[in-house]
């Protein structure tokens, strides 16, 4: 079976999380835009297709649906096609490349969880791991008790630099600090430092976006 990575896109009326949706065949629907390039990719699956024969039907599809992302196949370990389509910035009319960087938001966190879940496969992590003997002293007011598996099941209780439940006004700017000084994963220590504990480890389900910045941390 290929590797399908189709990056999530912004064309009207798509759905963020339809990388996730396809790559992992859980969470929110893919679009029909998402939906037909996939069945067009897995038809590498056939003896003797390749890359090359695929791009003009990915091409005709995108086109035609006003597509804005990438779309890239793997065979056998190796890029056979990668193609971008549309722009990474309507406002300012900026191509798409295959390297763009886009904003997907919380569709990060489905790379996270697939990322701590490989690395559980083999070995490599526990979901009964501590978080503190990972961390060591950075982030002090997060629960000696938090597991790995609390972090994803968002139980961990710990402080949300970003915390949805106490938002009053959904169009306002809520990072502390612009997004652009937020570079990497490291960068946003200082960020989720500071945030108090909600609740018990294990206690009860709170949305927790600090949670997964730390999952993205130690994997």
């Amino acid at each position: 079976m290929p590797d399908l990575s189709l990056p999530a896109h912004d064309s009207s009326g798509a759905d963020m999380s339809c990388l996730a949706a396809l790559r992992l065949g859980r969470g929110a629907p893919p679009c029909s835009k998402c939906v037909e390039l996939g069945k067009t990719l897995l038809m590498s699956t056939s003896p003797g297709r390749t890359g090359t024969d695929l791009e003009p039907s990915v091409r005709a599809i995108a086109t035609e649906e006003a597509l804005s992302g990438v779309v890239r196949l793997d065979l056998d370990d190796e890029i056979a096609a990668e193609v971008a389509f549309g722009q990474s910035h309507r406002g300012l009319g900026v191509e798409m490349t295959t390297d763009a960087q886009l904003a997907i938001a919380s569709g990060n966190k489905a790379f996270t969880a697939l990322v701590v879940m490989s690395l559980v496969e083999q070995g490599d992590l526990a979901l009964d791991s501590r978080v503190r003997s990972i961390l060591g002293d950075d982030l002090p007011l997060v629960d000696d008790r938090v597991t790995v598996e609390h972090l994803l099941a968002h139980r961990s209780g710990i402080g949300d630099y970003l915390d949805e439940d106490v938002v009053e006004d959904p169009d306002a700017y809520l990072m502390p600090v612009p997004v652009h000084q937020l570079v990497t994963t490291d960068d946003y220590i200082p960020i989720l430092d500071g945030h108090p504990a909600k609740f018990t480890p294990g206690e009860r389900f709170a949305y927790c976006n600090s949670g997964y910045v730390i999952l993205a941390m130690i994997t």
